[in-house]
């Protein structure tokens, strides 16, 4: 297939799995040629399903892509700032019942609604200082100022769809990430950033809390 101009390669693959996982599922001829029948009316009664499937499909797979990205992100991070600074990824609680925030937890409610937009799955992302002592868990120190807490999310967009029948039907589409300054009680409120170093080298408070926790 021919690559989209001024994607790359990584989003032209996307972008043709995309196409050919609505193929296959949607099967119509849509050159609008063919003679209406019995059998367009059975197509346009499954093409709301259809088009909930295409969007489901290419969400699954966007998961694992931006979850690999902010994997390299953090790894990025650590790279550069590890030897002051690790970042944790959410928190579980002692009994391991219950998962706060964390990526599995994303993943999870993501891939279980993968249509739906869902704001209360984001990951909670921790800077904590190495060459501190603390009494309890540093990422709870609110008081001393040790830790600074940020939500990561998938960035989506809404998709509004018109079927053959004239009825409009909406659905969320993952195209990235969104780091976010705020924890995520307050994630309307903060700045939203593709990647967590645009984040860090675009807003002087995130950088200024980063120097503040270790020294």
């Amino acid at each position: 297939m021919e690559q989209i101009a001024n994607l790359t390669k990584l989003q032209n693959k996307l972008v043709n799995e995309l196409i050919s996982e609505f193929t296959k599922i949607n099967p119509k001829n849509l050159d609008n040629t063919s003679r209406f029948s019995l059998n367009t009316i059975n197509q346009c009664m499954k093409e709301e399903e259809n088009f909930k499937e295409t969007i489901k499909q290419h969400n699954l797979k966007m998961i694992d892509v931006y979850v690999s990205q902010l994997e390299k992100d953090v790894e990025k991070f650590e790279d550069e700032y590890g030897t002051i600074i690790k970042i944790e990824l959410g928190y579980s609680s002692n009994n391991n019942t219950c998962r706060h925030h964390t990526l599995e937890n994303m993943i999870e409610v993501n891939q279980q609604k993968p249509l739906q937009n869902n704001y209360s799955s984001n990951t909670e992302l921790f800077f904590v200082s190495k060459v501190k002592l603390y009494d309890g868990d540093s990422r709870y120190n609110y008081f001393g100022g040790m830790y600074k807490g940020i939500s990561v999310d998938f960035k989506r967009e809404e998709v509004e769809f018109t079927l053959e029948s004239g009825k409009i039907v909406n659905a969320y589409k993952i195209i990235g990430l969104q780091y976010n300054t705020e924890n995520w009680l307050h994630r309307k409120r903060g700045y939203t950033y593709n990647t967590l170093d645009e984040m860090i080298q675009s807003n002087k408070q995130i950088q200024q809390h980063i120097i503040k926790i270790v020294q």
